[in-house]
């Protein structure tokens, strides 16, 4: 059951990008979740829509969103039921702290140019800096 509430989640996902029936979305959903759990396992998703006809940007990008909603969706559950355990309260709070600077920093554009430019210096330093260009 709770594969199919994600897959239709999936289908979602999907159907905004390109009219492909849904039950064949559903099915590659379904599919690729024996390759979930192993290393890039969760690739093999895009691979199938990708036979299913929906090109592989596309599916790579709803394979990424729905990747990181459940991500999301795990720290949460894990915050939450930690933060509700007395001893490891300060600790979250110190995390989350952390963490909203992080999000306020990355989201003004002044500092992460900042921080990209002391990313460069550091490739640059160790002579990564045309793969850290390629990369980008």
């Amino acid at each position: 059951l709770y594969v199919l509430i994600k897959g239709w989640r999936f289908v979602g996902l999907v159907q905004q990008f390109r009219g492909v029936h849904p039950f064949t979305i559903l099915r590659a959903y379904v599919a690729g979740q024996a390759h979930a759990m192993m290393p890039g396992g969760v690739a093999v998703r895009a691979a199938l829509l990708e036979d299913a006809g929906v090109p592989m940007a596309q599916g790579g990008a709803a394979v990424a969103m729905s990747s990181i909603s459940d991500q999301i969706v795990l720290l949460l559950c894990a915050v939450l039921s930690a933060w509700w355990f007395e001893p490891a309260r300060k600790p979250v709070e110190i995390m989350l702290a952390v963490l909203g600077v992080l999000s306020l920093l990355l989201g003004i554009e002044a500092s992460r140019n900042w921080l990209l430019h002391l990313i460069e210096y550091w490739m640059k330093k160790f002579r990564l800096l045309n793969q850290w260009h390629k990369f980008l």
